[in-house]
């Protein structure tokens, strides 16, 4: 009788390195057409010659500035609060291919474990209720500025 592979996981290895395999081909292939499609200012940042002849006896001294303090508060949105980190996943995937960044916050309270879907981070609350209405109107999601310590 034949051996039969493992069908869970028998060939998860060789699928792996086969992915790895394929994004370096097309990182490879398609890093040069993306170069062609940036501005010149942006490529000359990058020019290895300039950064050869650049040394840093030529450099001039970097003077010492007083570091601005942090504020103590900030402020965020809160798009949305599950019970259940599945739902709070998917609203993080949703808002992600919508080009937000959300996080989750975890917090334990009497009922169990809360999940907080929040976007941005702003100093003072009348910016971030600017970006909370802009995104109401863009997005039909309500939200709610909180603030963060």
């Amino acid at each position: 009788m034949a051996s039969r592979r493992n069908k869970k996981g028998g060939g998860s290895f060789i699928s792996s390195i086969l992915k790895i395999l394929i994004g370096f081909v097309l990182g490879v292939y398609l890093s040069p057409k993306v170069a062609d499609l940036l501005p010149e200012e942006v490529l000359s940042r990058f020019d290895i010659k300039k950064m050869q002849s650049t040394s840093i006896e030529k450099r001039s001294p970097v003077k010492e500035t007083k570091r601005a303090e942090a504020p103590s508060n900030l402020y965020s949105l809160e798009v949305a609060v599950f019970s259940d980190m599945q739902s709070a996943a998917g609203l993080v995937d949703t808002l992600n291919t919508r080009g937000y960044f959300p996080d989750i916050q975890t917090v334990k309270g009497r009922d169990g474990v809360i999940y907080k879907v929040r976007i941005g981070s702003w100093a003072s609350k009348e910016e971030a209720m600017s970006y909370a209405r802009t995104f109401e109107t863009k997005e039909e999601m309500k939200v709610t500025v909180v603030e963060v310590k």
